[in-house]
């Protein structure tokens, strides 16, 4: 028994230093032009492969040990992608671990865990070291270096520009997405080969928002109206409603492939394709799909017929 215990142990610390210089490893890769966008994407993979072969006792491993790391490297943007994939990583990989939990559990869970870190972070950030602040910062000088070349090429920007409060959703949606997708993809594939059982995710076609993203889209128009004279809320709150806007375009896209599938009894790659590029210049149609898509079950209905 204690041998067995003593086995389990030294198997638990392997993985954990596994998952540690896994994670140096795409952190390395960001800074490879050809590498860094899907090292972007793969970060709480290692976390993710860690927790669903180990008790979450294991996952403390690779956190203590980064965390002493960073204590002597200090780079605030480190902390935060290692935050954010720790725990996107482990909330999947406990819910890849759960019989009873599909692809699509698992997908949502990481979801869920990547706004709910990301947001955390977000505000220890700006409390302990006005991290919003210095994005800001940041975001402004690129916007305004953006704004000279493109009027040296006699293309003629707003010098406003878009604040940050109103772009941050949406980039933290092209963050979060991304990531937790390609993350469960590769990480099926892994473990479906070391012999856990598959888990997938449904059809595009087949993907519906709940109807809460009915209610909250109506409840940011009328905010929208509201605070349209608050400059700062204001901006938050129109960056939730593009957010929302994006996300409605995409359930249009699913509706039509929708109805695809039941005119030809088959969607190929070729039709997803194409349904996301006429997605850009019929946005406002696709949007108005999305929109009754979700509040009213369509599907549902044309099922029964």
């Amino acid at each position: 028994m204690t041998s067995g215990l003593s086995q389990q142990s030294k198997g638990g610390w392997k993985d954990g230093l596994l998952a540690c210089g896994g994670f140096l490893f795409l952190l390395v890769s960001l800074f490879i032009p050809v590498l860094q966008f899907v090292a972007l994407w793969l970060l709480p993979l290692p976390f993710l492969l860690l927790k669903a072969k180990r008790p979450w006792s294991t996952t403390l491993i690779p956190f203590g040990m980064l965390i002493v790391w960073l204590l002597f490297y200090t780079v605030p943007l480190f902390i935060c992608l290692f935050l954010f994939a720790w725990l996107t990583g482990s909330v999947m990989g406990h819910l890849v671990r759960k019989e009873d939990a599909t692809g699509t559990d698992t997908v949502l869970g990481g979801l869920v865990a990547g706004l709910v870190s990301s947001w955390i972070i977000l505000l220890v950030g700006q409390l302990g070291f006005q991290l919003f602040s210095q994005l800001t910062t940041v975001w402004d000088q690129q916007w305004a270096e953006t704004v000279r070349l493109m009027g040296k090429n006699g293309i003629a920007l707003q010098d406003a520009g878009l604040s940050l409060s109103v772009a941050f959703p949406i980039l933290l949606f092209m963050l979060i997405v991304p990531s937790v997708v390609a993350t469960f993809l590769v990480a099926s594939r892994l473990l479906e080969r070391a012999g856990f059982p598959r888990k997938s995710l449904p059809p595009f076609y087949e993907w519906r928002l709940p109807r809460i993203f009915f209610t909250a889209y109506l409840l940011l128009m009328i905010a929208s109206l509201v605070q349209s004279g608050n400059e700062v809320g204001g901006d938050w709150i129109l960056g939730f409603l593009y957010l929302m806007q994006i996300l409605m375009v995409l359930q249009g896209c699913s509706f039509a492939l929708f109805l695809l599938q039941r005119r030809r009894g088959r969607v190929g790659w070729g039709s997803h394709a194409l349904a996301l590029v006429l997605a850009v210049p019929l946005s406002p149609l696709f949007m108005l799909l999305g929109f009754i898509d979700t509040g009213i079950d369509l599907r549902g209905r044309l099922a029964k017929k």
